[in-house]
Formats: C-alpha cells, structure tokens, sequence
C-alpha cells in the first residue's frame, strides 16, 4: 500500500474551505454591485434618449462603462456591505412572507421575446441640457467606441472584459 493521499499533514483544511468560501460570497457580491451599478446607468441611459424600454444595446452600453469606471467609483467596502445588507433583508422578507418556491409555467418560458417598444437610438447630446447629463453621455459614448482599445488593469477588470465581449 503505496498510496497514502487519504492521510492529513497535520494542518486542517476547514480553514481553507471557510476562506475559500468567503472569497466566492465576496466575488458574488463583487458581481452583483456592478450588475447593479450597470443596471443604473442603463436606465439612465435609456431615460436620456428619451425611450421607456431598457433595451439590450442600452445594458452593452452601461456594461463597458461600468466596466471601465467600476475600480475609479466605487468605494468597494462600504458598497458591499451596503449590498450584503439589502440582499439580507430582501432575504429575510422573503423566508418571512413565503415559503413556497417559485412557480413557473414552462409555456411562459418557451414564449418569444417580444420587441421592444421604443427600438435602441443613441442619445442625441443636442437635446441634453443638464451639464452633468452631457458629462455622462459623453462618456459612456467615448467608452463604447474605445472598447476595444482599453486594456484592463487588473484580474477583475479582465474577466469582465472577457465576459462583455463574448455577449455582444
């Protein structure tokens, strides 16, 4: 008997499966505000030219601007924690209120995605006149033509990178 793979170094590895774990719940949480924080912008985005359907070229838009912006904006601590919170108390409303799981209808998930009302137009910058309105639409359209240009500074902001492009 040769193999002896089943036996420990003396160390457990319950510490390494808690940390472990924390850094998945982090880069959950990671991920959530800057879907979150894309969500924001989109809508802005789709307030400003004047539509009433986010549409999915407004969520591209957003995403490479957020993706760009994330690291300079966010105070990364007290967003999470202020994330942590609300998915908590959204949570706890949720056990409190219901217990049943979701019910879908498999017809309704089958059904065609509809087109949306207002189709994507880009914002007209001539008709914004609120000065930090123009600052943005400026840009978030100087983000999305320099897409392909921008090289990310760290593993995050590669990842993401990776994970818009192969979306649009």
């Amino acid at each position: 008997m040769s193999d002896y793979n089943f036996m420990k170094t003396g160390s457990s590895n319950f510490e390494d499966d808690n940390m472990n774990q924390d850094l998945v719940d982090y880069a959950q949480t990671l991920i959530t505000l800057f879907i979150i924080k894309a969500t924001k912008i989109g809508t802005r985005y789709c307030v400003l030219s004047k539509r009433n359907t986010l549409t999915k070229e407004d969520i591209e838009y957003a995403l490479k601007y957020q993706a760009i912006e994330f690291m300079k904006q966010t105070d990364i601590k007290q967003e999470i924690a202020s994330v942590n919170d609300e998915l908590l108390s959204l949570l706890s409303k949720d056990i409190g209120e219901n217990n049943d799981e979701l019910d879908f209808d498999d017809d309704e998930l089958d059904e065609e995605i509809e087109e949306p009302e207002d189709p994507f137009k880009r914002v007209d910058i001539k008709l914004i006149t609120e000065y930090d309105d123009i600052l943005f639409v400026k840009k978030i359209h100087h983000y999305y033509e320099y897409w392909n240009q921008w090289k990310p500074s760290n593993y995050f902001e590669h990842k993401i990178k990776e994970a818009i492009d192969t979306m649009s």
